[in-house]
């Protein structure tokens, strides 16, 4: 692929169990030069295979996206054939599974494919998902969710989409470029004065320019951020966390005195 298309920046994804038995988060990420991929999904709780759902989820949308990116068709529509699909794929899973639960195979699910130009975001659920300044001086939360009270009221499920996922086409503007931040709900569990927020240590993460040498050091904090807030013990929940830099962030935070 030319030089000239390849859209740099970083990438990575990381997930913990906390002190949950099982781990029903998923996280996937992927650079193929001229896009990047970033894909998380949580289980739900209440159901049997929430952790089967959030694989089947995460693994469908990528491969979706992927195909589309490849083809250099990425586009909103991507994302609603990857809902179609994965509807599709947890119903024949659920079809061969002897459990009698109902509602065994239910997930939420995040989705993001930076461009040359712009990023495309799509959500169904529970999380977060925070637009930065690549000077990490200004950010904006852009993830409403769709629990309502205690419940969740946003899901994929064999039996279809439990509320209407959101689309979300942002063009790239930052003179100072631009950071996306995202995570499962259980990444930002506990938001009280007795914790510091999980964002800012995550942009103390990325202040660190060793972070910042390639996609492998990046993952490698988000790994050591989440073992560090499950030690304190203020990981109650599965938590999963990613992060796309743009090329432009990337050399302004390396820059950066």
């Amino acid at each position: 692929m030319d030089a000239a298309h390849r859209i740099g920046g970083l990438i990575a994804c990381a997930t913990h169990k906390g002190l949950k038995e099982e781990n029903q988060d998923r996280c996937r990420c992927g650079d193929l030069d001229s896009f990047k991929i970033l894909v998380l999904a949580d289980g739900v709780t209440r159901s049997l295979r929430g952790g089967q759902a959030a694989d089947i989820a995460v693994n469908t949308f990528y491969d979706v996206i992927k195909e589309s990116c490849v083809s250099g068709s990425m586009d909103i529509m991507t994302f609603k054939r990857a809902y179609k699909l994965t509807v599709e794929n947890l119903k024949q899973a659920a079809k061969y599974d002897i459990s009698e639960s109902e509602n065994k195979f239910e997930t939420t699910i995040i989705a993001i494919v930076e461009s040359e130009d712009r990023f495309f975001i799509t959500y169904l659920g529970d999380g977060r998902i925070y637009l930065i300044r690549g000077d990490l001086e200004q950010g904006i939360q852009l993830m409403v969710t769709h629990r309502v009270g205690f419940a969740l009221g946003g899901a994929l499920a064999p039996y279809g989409l439990l509320s209407n996922p959101v689309y979300i086409e942002h063009s790239k503007s930052f003179n100072a470029g631009e950071i996306i931040v995202a995570g499962t709900d259980g990444a930002f569990e506990l938001e009280t004065e007795e914790y510091t927020p999980v964002i800012k240590q995550v942009l103390d993460k990325l202040r660190n320019k060793n972070v910042l040498r390639d996609n492998g050091t990046l993952t490698e904090a988000l790994n050591t951020l989440l073992q560090e807030l499950a030690k304190s013990r203020s990981l109650h929940d599965n938590a999963s966390l990613g992060v796309i830099i743009t090329e432009r962030a990337k050399e302004r935070l390396v820059n950066k005195e």
